[in-house]
């Protein structure tokens, strides 16, 4: 795929995407842009180096729209946050949304979106042969516990710890720095 066959507006980072925390430094870093027709935040998808497709979220959603994201076909295998993820680094966080990863990384911690609850073939490969240790921070509601409980399934080759949300939080990205840490120091040792 070429940019040219997935327009937004590049460079055009939404207010709501600043006003839910992120910077615009991380935003320059994602790439986030704007679709004005649907009036959504707009994440592209790179995977070895090559746009796979956009993932579409509109800022007035809300619950009883539909679905929350709006993906490019050609996603299902993606990692989106793979490419940004320094070589040499052996654990990484999985999270179902891509709000999620961007958060986790803006605030120092590797992770990646699998797009969705669950997690593909080729993403289980990918995850397995690149990193030796995974935390799975799911959102703890039934699609979530769900999600990860399949993931684990799939992830058998490397060793896998759950991230507990604090009480009350819905995802990561609900999660202050201080809390983050906190969950993170919290995780059983390996």
């Amino acid at each position: 795929a070429v940019l040219s066959e997935y327009p937004y507006q590049r460079g055009v980072v939404p207010r709501y995407f600043l006003n839910r925390g992120f910077t615009v430094e991380t935003a320059q870093r994602w790439r986030v842009g704007w679709d004005p027709e649907l009036h959504a935040l707009v994440i592209p998808v790179y995977q070895d180096g090559r746009l796979r497709g956009l993932v579409r979220r509109p800022v007035r959603w809300k619950p009883g729209d539909g679905a929350k994201y709006k993906n490019t076909y050609g996603l299902s295998d993606a990692l989106l946050g793979l490419d940004l993820i320094a070589p040499g680094v052996t654990e990484v966080t999985v999270v179902e949304g891509p709000l999620d990863a961007i958060w986790l990384q803006q605030h120092g911690y590797p992770a990646v979106a699998t797009l969705g609850s669950s997690v593909s073939n080729t993403q289980a490969d990918t995850l397995t042969r690149r990193f030796w240790r995974l935390i799975l921070a799911y959102d703890p509601d039934p699609a979530g516990f769900a999600g990860a409980l399949r993931a684990r399934a799939k992830l058998k080759r490397v060793r896998v710890r759950t991230l507990h949300l604090p009480v009350g939080r819905g995802d990561v990205q609900e999660c202050s720095s201080e809390e983050l840490a906190e969950a993170y120091a919290s995780l059983p040792l390996m």
